[in-house]
């Protein structure tokens, strides 16, 4: 590996993310050569206090838009129902929902008759 930049970084808390690419020619051949970049992304810490009312509200939207990432664009949800945990100074939810998605195609079919 050949390190052409500087990789120190002036933040205090980041996160480091690699991204490695492999360098094709022709779109067929695979070079033995990678390049891989570095990006380094500050984040900032800041406590939040909820209570466990708006600690689960804001979990049981968190956990819907997750399983609505999972589930086909087409489909209908049309049942969600959480569970709800609580541990130390947490609230864990699960969400589990009931959806309608198409799963076959329409296709017309010709009939031969004789």
């Amino acid at each position: 590996m050949i390190n052409l930049l500087n990789t120190s970084t002036k933040f205090e808390k980041y996160d480091t993310i690699n991204t490695v690419k492999n360098l094709i020619l022709f779109g067929k051949i695979k070079l033995p050569i990678n390049l891989e970049t570095v990006t380094y992304e500050e984040y900032i810490l800041d406590e939040v206090k909820y209570s466990r009312d708006q600690a689960e509200l804001i979990a049981r939207t968190k956990a819907l838009t997750q399983a609505k990432q999972k589930i086909p664009q087409d489909s209908e949800i049309i049942n969600c129902e959480y569970h709800v945990f609580e541990e130390e100074n947490e609230i864990i939810v699960r969400a589990t929902v009931m959806c309608i998605e198409t799963v076959g195609i329409k296709e017309e079919i010709e009939q031969n008759v004789m």
